[in-house]
């Protein structure tokens, strides 16, 4: 990977120079006991989290949200205030502002299946640590 660095500037700027680096990223695996298997669920980053919401595990669609912390390399559940939301799977996701996550549409395990084109928001309580179904 090349890093560019800032040299002594000079009367019409500062002058970079590019260094080689000996760094080569590699894929680590981390402990995934207590997320559970899934597919075709939303995570988006916030904070310092991967929060990961919904999908199908094979069985059913998932209704849950749990949390990656990009610390300690440790994923939780994140409880959800108010109504939980329809569990889906398909769906997109992201964060809007500091502290709202958005989910649209996705698909509902059956029989039979449904398409839903509904759009919901979780909101950030930080004093609580949860998500608030707004």
């Amino acid at each position: 990977m090349d890093k560019i660095t800032e040299m002594e500037s000079s009367p019409s700027g500062p002058e970079l120079e590019l260094v080689k680096s000996r760094y080569k990223p590699e894929w680590s695996e981390v402990d995934c006991a207590n997320s559970g298997k899934r597919w075709m669920h939303t995570s988006i980053l916030f904070d310092k989290y991967i929060l990961t919401f919904g999908g199908g595990n094979g069985r059913e669609s998932l209704d849950d949200l749990i949390a990656f912390n990009l610390e300690t390399n440790t994923w939780k559940a994140v409880e959800i205030l108010g109504q939980r939301p329809l569990g889906r799977y398909g769906h997109a996701g992201d964060i809007f502002g500091k502290d709202t996550f958005v989910i649209y549409g996705g698909q509902v395990s059956g029989p039979p299946p449904s398409i839903l084109k509904e759009t919901l928001m979780m909101k950030f309580d930080s004093a609580a640590s949860k998500f608030i179904h707004i």
